[in-house]
């Protein structure tokens, strides 16, 4: 809470206290992994960090995270820690070094083959291209990204207006951007190349959430489609992922080559 406003010393305060406390934990009573617990607080302690000149200790932290639940087969919070490291990277003008982590993340999440953190992988891929003015590749990766946020909110249509509407209000990435502002920035990137009619059509996407408050129906949300480029940028990422994925199980297996 402190974190989210922005009172960072606090949060980075909670942080140390809940790290000192794992560290206390006998792990002998087997009551709790208290190893487990010091590397949910490390990336704790590392978001608050992440935004201090002192970013690079949370990196180091991320990078003790993601070894540790690498090894034991913990995809779902190494996936945690190799976002947020990105988005640290991204923070502090290192886009090509965020790229890589995304780059990772994205491999391991289509190997998962959950929606939501292949979303949230491509959409640190989206912003650490716009970061390094690559527009074209940008927009390719945050129309997979926003296409997948879409088939979530899909599901969701027989939720509460309220909880419909709060999906869009979650934490996308490092720096407290929400999936929201992935619209907002997309849209502004497509008018910065001349494609208003795509721009409108991203925000069309967020109004229609206004409509089905009303209706409470479904109505037919396309997919962004893929122009030429696009597709072929598509068609490159497929294997990419499939090289990702392979190096990734040989840092499991420690391959030779």
């Amino acid at each position: 809470i402190a974190y989210l406003e922005e009172d960072i010393s606090q949060a980075i305060e909670f942080a140390e206290e809940s790290r000192r406390i794992a560290a206390s934990i006998d792990t002998a009573t087997k009551a709790i992994d208290a190893n487990w617990l010091e590397k949910i607080s490390d990336v704790i302690l590392a978001i608050a960090y992440g935004e201090t000149d002192n970013y690079l200790y949370a990196l180091d932290l991320l990078a003790a995270s993601e070894a540790f639940w690498r090894q034991q087969q913990y995809p779902e919070n190494e996936l945690l820690a190799l976002n947020i490291a990105g988005g640290i990277y991204r923070y502090h003008n290192q886009a090509d070094l965020a790229l890589q982590k995304h780059q990772q993340a994205l491999s391991i999440a289509a190997q998962q083959g959950d929606v939501n953190d292949v979303a949230t992988a491509h959409a640190g891929l989206a912003r650490s291209y716009r970061a390094l003015d690559k527009p074209v590749t940008a927009i390719f990766h945050y129309k997979e990204a926003i296409n997948r946020i879409e088939s979530i909110r899909d599901r969701n249509i027989s939720l509460d207006p309220d909880l419909q509407t709060s999906l869009l209000e979650q934490f996308v990435d490092f720096g407290r951007v929400r999936l929201v502002d992935l619209y907002r920035e997309m849209a502004d990137l497509l008018l910065s190349q001349g494609r208003v009619l795509e721009a409108q059509q991203v925000l069309e996407l967020l109004k229609k959430q206004e409509l089905q408050d009303y209706t409470r129906n479904q109505s037919d949300r396309p997919d962004l489609s893929l122009n030429n480029i696009e597709a072929e940028i598509q068609a490159e990422y497929g294997s990419l992922i499939a090289f990702g994925q392979r190096v990734s199980q040989c840092q499991q297996e420690n391959c030779g080559d």
